[in-house]
């Protein structure tokens, strides 16, 4: 049998003394994990704000996107109009050079049969 050395007035003022202590330690772990959570709390705040103004900054930005993307559609619809407008007056050019050749080359053959009948009439006299 061991002999124990210890009255039991000391034991259990040593076991009062370790239940303060783990008492103690349950306590600043506690402590440790309350300021944890609150720190994972906040920042679990701010990473929202963040992500919100994000979000926002985005809408704004397919919001401003949207409306170029309008304005080239109206830009692109605009200059095709105007492209078949050219390309309306360029045939109606080339339809009057045509015609104006054709009255040229009329023109051209009248003298060069005038200028005919002349020479023969002088080589006649």
């Amino acid at each position: 049998a061991v002999v124990s050395t210890q009255s039991t007035g000391e034991k259990h003022a040593q076991q009062t003394a370790e239940l303060e202590s783990f008492r103690g330690s349950k306590s600043h772990l506690e402590d440790m994990f309350m300021s944890r959570w609150q720190a994972l709390e906040k920042e679990k705040q701010q990473t929202d704000q963040e992500l919100e103004m994000y979000r926002r900054l985005l809408e704004e930005e397919r919001s401003s996107a949207t409306k170029v993307q309008g304005q080239l559609e109206n830009e692109v619809k605009l200059l095709q109009h105007q492209l078949e407008n050219q390309k309306q007056q360029i045939s109606n050019q080339n339809s009057v050079m045509y015609e104006l050749q054709h009255v040229i080359s009329s023109i051209q053959q009248r003298q060069n049969e005038q200028m005919n009948k002349k020479s023969k009439v002088c080589s006649v006299m």
